[in-house]
C-alpha cells in the first residue's frame, strides 16, 4: 500500500512539472503546487502519533566480572511488552525475569495538572545477565526492545576486579568512610537523596599514581573528590581536599562521567568522595566507582 501511494505522488508531481514547464513558469508555481498537494494530508499526519519509545532511568548494579550471573534492576518508563535486549557483544546473554509498575505517591495537596500530579509511574524490570568468562573488559552498549520502539543506549560494564555493594550504613562524613584497603574493589552505590555524598577510604603509598573513575546511570551526573585526613586539635576528622573532578569536558552528547588521576607524595590513609552534580540525588542515581593503578603520567 505504501509503494502505491508513493507511485501515485510521484506520477502526479511529474505531470504537474510538465504542465508548468509548458506554461513557462516552473519555479515559484512548482513550489506552490507541491505545497498545495501535500497540505490536505497535513491534518491526517498531525493526528498520527509516533510510537512511544522506552526510556531508561537507571540500572543497578552497572556491571560485573566475567563468568558471573548478574541480577540487575532496570527502572524506566514505557517498558510494557519488553521482549528482548540488544547488545553490541554477541556473547552477552540476558533473561527477563519480571516487570512491575511502581506507583509514585502524589501529595494530597497537589493540584490537577500540576507537575506532582502528572508524574509518570516508574516501571521496574528485573533482569539476569550472564557474563561469559571470555567477555571483553569495558563498556558494552545495551538497548531495551519493546513493541513501542528501542531505548537509548546504556552501558553494562565488565570489570576484572571483584566488586562490593556500598551497604546500608551511612557514610556521608569522613569518619564514616567505608574502608576499601590498599587494593580497592569496584564499588556499586547509589546517591539516593539530594545532598547525599558517599565517602570511601583507602591506603596509598608514596610515589604511587592512582586513577579514579565513576560511571553512572543515565539520570546521574557524578562528581569525584579526593581528600587526605589531616586532623586538628579542634576536629580530629578534618580532611583536606586534594583534587576534584565533575567531568573532563562539559558538552552535550559527550561523556559526563567523572575521572581523576593523582600521584601520592606521602603514604597514608586517603578518602574518595562520590556525589551528584550540584547535590543531585534520588533513587535513579546509581554509580560504579573504580580505582586503577596508573603506571605512567600523573595530574
Amino acid at each position: 500500500a505504501l509503494v502505491q501511494v508513493l507511485n501515485f505522488i510521484r506520477r502526479n508531481l511529474r505531470m504537474e512539472c510538465l504542465r508548468l514547464r509548458e506554461s513557462g513558469c516552473l519555479g515559484r508555481r512548482l513550489i506552490l503546487a507541491v505545497l498545495g498537494f501535500f497540505l490536505p494530508f497535513s491534518a491526517i499526519w498531525a493526528k498520527v502519533e509516533a510510537p512511544a519509545q522506552p526510556q531508561i532511568l537507571s540500572v543497578f548494579p552497572l556491571g560485573g566480572q566475567p563468568g558471573a550471573e548478574l541480577q540487575a534492576t532496570l527502572r524506566g518508563h514505557l517498558l510494557d511488552g519488553t521482549y528482548a535486549l540488544w547488545f553490541d557483544n554477541q556473547f552477552l546473554a540476558v533473561r527477563i525475569l519480571n516487570l512491575r509498575t511502581e506507583q509514585i505517591p502524589v501529595s494530597p495537596a497537589a493540584k490537577p495538572g500540576s507537575k506532582d500530579s502528572s508524574k509518570k509511574p516508574v516501571q521496574v524490570l528485573k533482569l539476569a545477565f550472564q557474563i561469559p568468562d571470555h567477555a571483553l573488559m569495558g563498556a558494552h552498549a545495551v538497548r531495551v526492545l519493546t513493541p513501542g520502539g528501542i531505548s537509548d543506549i546504556w552501558n553494562l560494564w565488565v570489570h576484572a576486579r571483584p566488586s562490593v555493594m556500598e551497604g546500608d550504613e551511612p557514610h556521608e562524613m569522613p569518619k564514616e568512610a567505608v574502608e576499601l584497603g590498599a587494593d580497592p574493589p569496584v564499588v556499586h552505590g547509589t546517591i539516593s537523596a539530594k545532598g547525599e555524598v558517599d565517602y570511601y577510604s583507602f591506603e596509598a603509598f608514596k610515589g604511587k599514581t592512582l586513577g579514579f573513575e565513576v560511571f553512572s546511570s543515565p539520570s546521574m551526573d557524578p562528581a569525584l573528590a579526593l581528600f587526605r585526613l589531616i586532623g586538628s586539635w579542634f576536629n580530629p576528622d578534618r580532611a583536606k581536599r586534594l583534587a576534584f573532578n565533575d567531568e573532563p569536558i562539559a558538552y552535550p552528547e559527550l561523556s559526563k562521567e567523572a575521572i581523576l588521576t593523582y600521584r601520592f607524595e606521602t603514604s597514608g590513609r586517603y578518602l574518595v568522595r562520590v556525589s551528584g552534580f550540584l547535590g543531585e540525588g534520588g533513587l535513579d542515581h546509581q554509580y560504579l566507582l573504580r580505582t586503577i593503578p596508573v603506571t605512567s603520567g600523573a595530574t
